[in-house]
């Protein structure tokens, strides 16, 4: 140990000789590091992508669903029908199933939806969509782990406009939506739009005479905007939804004939005669109302927004199970939803 220390003590003592030997002209020195800007919080950049009123003309976007098309990492699928529960994964994160609220927050003219039951909306006189990906609890508050869909309508203002759209698809498919708005006073603008959409939708049902997944929905949209001055502005919208579907027949995945040659379990008998005997047709049904009221103040600098909102809805979708001979049943399940949010930025 007094050895160790010993040349310790003269390594040192020769280190600092040579350092006094060593002119001062011809020592290293580091630079001198200037910081020139200083990075906030909430400036960082996050992954957005933004899609405007044309590219979803372009793209013939009609509905939420549809957006998976158009946005990387994004999945929207439901289980048996628009009205159910939907299944919206972005980046991996994926709601579960018979989860109450989604992973993925949906806001719709500054009206958070984070229930599943109601995902679906179709897409109609809208102005821009932005679809951010990663957790954005600290923006847009809880239920948005995974990120959020903003869709905001077109603001209605002093220009006129009048707009008609008309789309036919195969399977007697159809989708029309017509619109207006414009000046409705001093400083007053209002617009007024509806959607109706349907057809016989894409699985044949031919265990039965029933379509399997017949489509009928409509949707129709209001919005007053008051504006008293350059710096206040008042908005006001409301939103009804209406779905009316089709569907829920499970059938056995198999036709009579293969049906008919599988044997049961017990004594090896055939299992008889792969029919239709059921009276219940299946359904998948909402009706939902959004609402939002929002006012702005705008100063030299500061920007206050405050909206309050409001949806209710009611949902039921009924399934029924052949798997003639052997019992058959359905299953109902009702939902409701009522949520309010006041919101102050």
């Amino acid at each position: 140990m007094n050895r160790m220390r010993v040349c310790c003590g003269l390594l040192l003592a020769v280190n600092a000789v040579r350092a006094a030997d060593v002119p001062d002209s011809q020592a290293e020195t580091l630079g001198t590091i200037k910081v020139t800007h200083t990075r906030r919080v909430d400036s960082a950049p996050q992954t957005v992508e933004v899609i405007d009123a044309a590219t979803i003309a372009d793209a013939n976007l009609r509905d939420t669903a549809q957006l998976q098309d158009q946005i990387a990492n994004l999945r929207i699928g439901s289980l048996g029908g628009r009205a159910s529960q939907t299944l919206v994964s972005l980046r991996g994160f994926t709601n579960p199933y018979g989860a109450p609220e989604s992973a993925v927050t949906l806001y719709l003219d500054g009206v958070p939806i984070d229930d599943f039951y109601f995902f679906d909306q179709h897409l109609f006189e809208v102005a821009r969509i932005a679809v951010y990906k990663g957790p954005q609890g600290t923006t847009f508050g809880a239920n948005s782990e995974a990120g959020v869909i903003d869709i905001v309508t077109r603001k209605p203002d002093a220009t006129t406009r009048v707009s008609a759209d008309a789309r036919v698809q195969s399977r007697s498919g159809y989708d029309v939506a017509a619109g207006a708005s414009g000046a409705l006073g001093a400083n007053v603008y209002g617009s007024l739009a509806a959607a109706k959409d349907g057809g016989d939708g894409y699985i044949d049902n031919l265990a039965g005479r029933r379509n399997y997944n017949g489509q009928d929905g409509a949707s129709v949209r209001g919005r007053l905007v008051w504006q008293p001055s350059e710096r206040m502005e008042f908005d006001a919208m409301l939103l009804g939804r209406h779905i009316d579907d089709d569907g829920g027949e499970i059938y056995l995945p198999v036709d009579r004939a293969s049906f008919n040659q599988v044997l049961t379990y017990l004594g090896g008998s055939p299992l008889g005669k792969f029919d239709q005997d059921i009276d219940h047709e299946g359904y998948n049904k909402l009706n939902s109302t959004l609402a939002a009221l929002s006012g702005m103040w705008k100063g030299d600098a500061l920007h206050v927004r405050a909206t309050a909102s409001w949806r209710s809805g009611d949902a039921n979708y009924s399934t029924d199970y052949d798997l003639t001979p052997q019992a058959w049943f359905y299953m109902n399940w009702p939902y409701r939803v009522t949520q309010g949010n006041l919101e102050l930025r």
